[in-house]
C-alpha cells in the first residue's frame, strides 16, 4: 500500500512538473510573441521618424509656429551672423519635431505629442484617449492589442495649456517604453539626462528634471488628487512633495505658474510601487 501511495505521489508530482513545464513554456512563447509584436509596432514608429530625418522637414504654417518661443523675430533687432545661424538651427530642429508630431497624427489620430530623452530609448509618440483613459496601457500605435502598450497622457490633462503634462508608460523588461527611467536612480544618469523634450502638435518644449522619487500605490493615489497642479496651492503641494522625496539633491525648483512634466512608470523595490520623474519647463 505504501509503495502504491509513493508511486501515486511520484506520478502526481511528475504530472504537476510536466504541467508547470508546459505552462512555463507557453508563457515564454507568449511573452516572446508579445515582445515581437511590440518590436514590430516600434519599428513602424522608428520608420516614421527616420523618414522625416532623412528627407528633412519643410517648415509649415502651424498654430503657434509664428509666436512666442517657436521662432518669430518680429519686432526684434536683426541678429548677428552667429546668432542667426543658431536661430536657424533651432528653427530647423523645431520644424522637424513639429513635423514628426503631425506625421504621427496622420498615422494615428490619438496622437497628442512626442517625447524624447537624448541618449536613451525614449523616443515615442504620446497618445491620449479621454473617453477610454487606459486604452494605450495594452494597445500599440496601430491600435492592436500589445503587451508594451504606448506612452500615453492622463485623460484629464490638456495637451496644450495644462499646468502639468502627466505621461504613463510600462517598465518593459526588454528596455522599451519607460524602462530606462529606472536609471534616473543613478546620480550620474540623472546629471547626464536632465533635459526632456516634449512636443505637442502646436509647440516644442524642453523640460529640466528636478526630482526623482518613488511612492507606494496608496501614496501615489494621494498625490493624484493634486498632481494636475491646476491651482497654485496644488502646484506648491506637488513641488514640495517632489523636494521632500527626491532621491537626489534638489537644485532649481519650478515656480508657479511654470509648466510641469511628470513621467510615471512601475517601480519594483516595493509592492505596486511607482517611479516619478518630475521636470519643469525651460524658458529662453
Amino acid at each position: 500500500m505504501k509503495k502504491r501511495i509513493k508511486s501515486m505521489t511520484s506520478a502526481a508530482i511528475l504530472t504537476a512538473c510536466l504541467g508547470l513545464s508546459v505552462w512555463a513554456g507557453w508563457e515564454l512563447i507568449s511573452m516572446r510573441r508579445d515582445y515581437g509584436r511590440v518590436e514590430e509596432d516600434l519599428e513602424k514608429i522608428r520608420q516614421l521618424s527616420s523618414t522625416l530625418e532623412e528627407n528633412g522637414a519643410e517648415k509649415e504654417e502651424q498654430p503657434g509656429w509664428n509666436s512666442g518661443q517657436n521662432g518669430s523675430h518680429a519686432g526684434k533687432a536683426q541678429p548677428s551672423e552667429g546668432e542667426s545661424g543658431q536661430e536657424n538651427e533651432k528653427d530647423a530642429s523645431r520644424s522637424l519635431r513639429l513635423a514628426r508630431c503631425l506625421k504621427s497624427l496622420e498615422a494615428n489620430s490619438d496622437t497628442v505629442g512626442w517625447i524624447s530623452i537624448e541618449g536613451t530609448a525614449v523616443e515615442y509618440p504620446v497618445m491620449q484617449t479621454p473617453e477610454e483613459p487606459d486604452f494605450y496601457l495594452n494597445h500599440g500605435f496601430d491600435r492592436q492589442p500589445s503587451a508594451g502598450g504606448m506612452i500615453f497622457m492622463d485623460a484629464d490633462c490638456r495637451p496644450n495649456g495644462g499646468n502639468n503634462s502627466i505621461l504613463y508608460g510600462h517598465h518593459m523588461k526588454n528596455g522599451t517604453m519607460f524602462a530606462q527611467l529606472e536609471q534616473y536612480r543613478s546620480e550620474e544618469f540623472y546629471e547626464e539626462h536632465k533635459e526632456i523634450l516634449f512636443d505637442t502638435l502646436e509647440e516644442t518644449s524642453c523640460y529640466q528634471v528636478f526630482s526623482v522619487f518613488c511612492l507606494s500605490a496608496s501614496e501615489a493615489e494621494e498625490l493624484s488628487k493634486y498632481l494636475l497642479a491646476e491651482t497654485e496651492d496644488d502646484f506648491k503641494a506637488v513641488v514640495e512633495l517632489a523636494e521632500r522625496k527626491n532621491l537626489h539633491d534638489t537644485q532649481k525648483v519650478p515656480e508657479w505658474p511654470e509648466r510641469l512634466l511628470t513621467l510615471v512608470t512601475c517601480e519594483y523595490t516595493r509592492k505596486d510601487g511607482r517611479l516619478f520623474i518630475l521636470a519643469g519647463e525651460k524658458t529662453g
